[in-house]
C-alpha cells in the first residue's frame, strides 16, 4: 500500500514538472493565422503575405506568397519532418531552403518543443541552446547561441495592450542582415 502512494505520488510529480516546463505557445490560440510579413536583407526589402495552418504544436502548414497573390513557398511539418509542397525556382538553392526551413521551425516554436531543459529558461537542442524570456505567463523572447554561446538569432514576441493577441513577431539574425518581421491580420 505504502509502496502504491509512493508510485502515485512519484507520477502526479513527475507530471507537474512536465506541465511546467512545457512552453505558452502564443500561436495555439487559433488553428490558422494570416501575417503581413516584411523581409530585409542588408538593403532590400521584400513584403508579402505568410499564412500557417496549425493542427497541434508540432505540426504547420506554411505558405508565403507576394503581395500579388503569386506562391513563393508553401512548406508542411509533420512530427518533425519537413514536405516541400512548392519552392520557387530562385528559392530552390539547398542553404537557402534549409535556412528557411530553421526560421520557420522556431518562428513557430517547433524547435522548442524537442531538447532538454537546462534551467526553467534555457533549452539545448542539437548544439544550440534557446534563452526564453516570460513575462506574466507569456513569451516575450528567444535567444538563439550556438555551442560557443555567440547569438545567432532572436525571436521577439509583441502583444497588444491586452496581452492576448499577438501585436507582431521579429526574427532578427545576429550573423548577417537579415529581419523578419511578421504583423498579424484581423
Amino acid at each position: 500500500m505504502r509502496f502504491k502512494n509512493i508510485l502515485l505520488l512519484s507520477f502526479f510529480l513527475v507530471a507537474s514538472l512536465l506541465q511546467a516546463q512545457s512552453i505558452p505557445s502564443p500561436f495555439l490560440s487559433d488553428s490558422s493565422y494570416v501575417f503581413a510579413s516584411k523581409m530585409q536583407y542588408k538593403d532590400m526589402v521584400m513584403q508579402g503575405y505568410l499564412a500557417v495552418q496549425y493542427t497541434d504544436a508540432c505540426n504547420f502548414r506554411a505558405s508565403v506568397n507576394t503581395t500579388m497573390g503569386s506562391t513563393l513557398l508553401d512548406l508542411e511539418w509533420k512530427d518533425g519532418v519537413c514536405t516541400e509542397h512548392y519552392v520557387m525556382d530562385k528559392l530552390d538553392n539547398r542553404f537557402i531552403l534549409n535556412a528557411l526551413k530553421s526560421d520557420f521551425e522556431l518562428l513557430f516554436l517547433q524547435t522548442l518543443q524537442k531538447g532538454k531543459w537546462k534551467q526553467d529558461s534555457i533549452k539545448k537542442v542539437s548544439g544550440h541552446k534557446y534563452y526564453l524570456t516570460f513575462e506574466n505567463d507569456k513569451l516575450q523572447q528567444v535567444d538563439d547561441k550556438n555551442w560557443l554561446g555567440k547569438l545567432r538569432r532572436s525571436l521577439l514576441f509583441d502583444y497588444k495592450n491586452d496581452d492576448t493577441q499577438l501585436k507582431s513577431i521579429q526574427l532578427k539574425h545576429h550573423n548577417f542582415a537579415l529581419l523578419l518581421e511578421l504583423t498579424p491580420l484581423d
